[in-house]
């Protein structure tokens, strides 16, 4: 009868701890969630910011968590992925994105919630488009705006540069701007002084008009005529640009042939941020020469920034600032080795014949 009684209580017991070893060995139920916080209406071309919060929501870590952004065609996300890392129990952390409306039709974006061992969990973000869900269209600036035009002119036997830069639609720089690609909101310039002017341009007819001056600029023609002088387009060049060219500037002051004197200054630049510009270079570079060869005041290193200008930086310390732009070649192709305008100065490379 003892035993018999036994039995059970050993069986009951046994199962218990069965059980309480289940139950100990199993991980605590961990869920994560991902909220979105309401950003900006999305304006086209505009960065919009947007937040989602990530929590875990449980007794446990959670490890290897990671949120992906999925857009919709015409949308573009920065980051495309976020790696949160670990989180712990009950914490939070906030994640911001990017979007930008490249031209979306109907912008959607989705958040993909990843981590292993977990159910993947997606948040779609509600995205209006500024003026009450209308999609705005992105401004079509008029074709001649951002335009470099240049000329030559002498006065006795001296060679001068001027150009025409037109900042908006509405205004228009005159001479050579010293401070690279200038801006405009008001007339600076009088008479024939260089500085800002308002203008007015027909796309259709190509008919322009300076500051009561008229003139003409065909789409397409990459040529520019205001009063009696005609400008040839230049290509100021885009922000970290570099390239192999040389050129030369030549010049002469004074009354000839009886009393003057002639300049020549020579330029090499190479893709990979290096310069010279003296008299005598391009002979030197022909004779097989490098740049650390050359006097400290005659080479150095170069960068080209997002205003038009190129920064000459010497060897010696000397720094210079020029307004560049690039000349267009006989296929209306933009091509340093035709010829590079620095401030007043023009430099005829190799393609262009000039002096050959």
């Amino acid at each position: 009868m003892i035993r018999s009684r036994l039995v059970p209580v050993i069986l009951s017991t046994a199962l218990a701890l069965l059980a309480f070893a289940a139950s100990a060995g199993a991980a605590p139920h961990s869920a994560l969630t991902v909220t979105v916080r309401k950003g900006d209406p999305l304006a086209v071309g505009k960065a919009t910011r947007v937040k989602a919060v990530v929590a875990v929501k449980g007794r446990a870590a959670v490890t290897g968590i990671v949120l992906k952004a999925r857009p919709s065609k015409g949308l573009k996300v920065k980051p495309a992925t976020v790696k949160v890392g670990k989180l712990a129990a009950g914490k939070k952390r906030a994640v911001g994105f990017k979007v930008t409306d490249a031209g979306a039709a109907r912008p959607k974006l989705t958040l993909i919630l990843k981590a292993p061992g977990q159910p993947v969990v997606r948040a779609g973000v509600k995205l209006a488009s500024a003026g009450g869900g209308k999609k705005e269209e992105a401004k079509k600036m008029p074709d001649i705006v951002g335009r470099y035009f240049w000329r030559t002119y002498q006065v006795l036997t001296t060679t001068y540069m001027t150009a025409y830069y037109f900042v908006d639609e509405h205004w228009a720089y005159r001479g050579v701007p010293k401070e690279g690609l200038p801006s405009c909101t008001s007339q600076t310039a009088n008479g024939e002084e260089d500085g800002c002017l308002p203008y007015t341009w027909n796309e259709a007819t190509g008919e322009l008009n300076v500051a009561g001056t008229t003139g003409e600029y065909k789409v397409g023609s990459h040529g520019l005529k205001v009063g009696e002088d005609s400008y040839s387009e230049a290509l100021p060049p885009e922000a970290g640009t570099k390239f192999d060219a040389s050129g030369s500037y030549i010049n002469q002051f004074g009354i000839c042939p009886l009393s003057c004197s002639f300049v020549t200054v020579d330029l090499q630049m190479s893709s990979g941020g290096e310069f010279a510009r003296a008299s005598g270079v391009t002979g030197f570079f022909g004779e097989g020469g490098s740049y650390g060869a050359l006097p400290p005041e005659d080479h150095g290193t170069y960068s080209i920034d997002q205003k038009g200008r190129i920064v000459f930086t010497y060897a010696e310390g000397k720094v210079e600032t020029d307004t560049i732009a690039v000349m267009l070649d006989d296929n209306e192709n933009a091509d340093p080795d035709y010829g590079i305008l620095l401030g007043e100065s023009a430099y005829f490379g190799p393609h262009s014949e000039v002096g050959s």
